[in-house]
């Protein structure tokens, strides 16, 4: 057949001009909005939790602060030490919950890494890993071309 158009594959419809369009694009734009669609939910949902144990986090911190202070001797008690307590240091130790959460969630992405890198490369899996320990960083993060 002269005129025929070849279905299937990355090959769509033909258009009046006897022009094959590949469908390639069109799955690639449409596989990249729905990746970047699903990161930013993710990334939403993620900061809306790391921003509820931040609160908890502050709120038990108050609620420990202001227990103690209830529970010290009258003579001790003077509430704008409390109020300075709960403000200044419940505000700087709100973080620690983000902080551990960040340590092993590092953790846990470098080994999935080093498990896919060793299983793409092999047994010489140590040796990307030792040319980035042994390289000096740039101020930007990246390991220096030059010693």
């Amino acid at each position: 057949m002269a005129g025929s158009v070849r279905r299937g594959g990355l090959y769509g419809p033909c258009s009046a001009s006897n022009h094959v369009r590949p469908l390639g694009i069109s799955l690639r734009l449409l596989y990249a909005y729905a990746d970047h669609s699903i990161y930013q939910i993710s990334t939403g949902v993620y900061e809306h939790r790391l921003n509820r144990l931040v609160l908890i986090t502050h709120s038990a911190l108050t609620g420990i602060i202001h227990d103690k202070t209830l529970d010290s001797p009258g003579t001790a008690y003077d509430t704008g030490e409390a109020v300075t307590l709960m403000s200044t240091d419940a505000g700087s130790l709100e973080n620690i919950g983000e902080t551990i959460h960040e340590i092993w969630a590092q953790i846990v992405g470098l080994s999935i890494g080093i498990v896919q890198l060793a299983t793409e490369v092999g047994w010489i899996w140590p040796l990307p890993l030792f040319f980035i320990l042994r390289k000096p960083q740039t101020p930007h993060g990246f390991p220096s071309l030059i010693d």
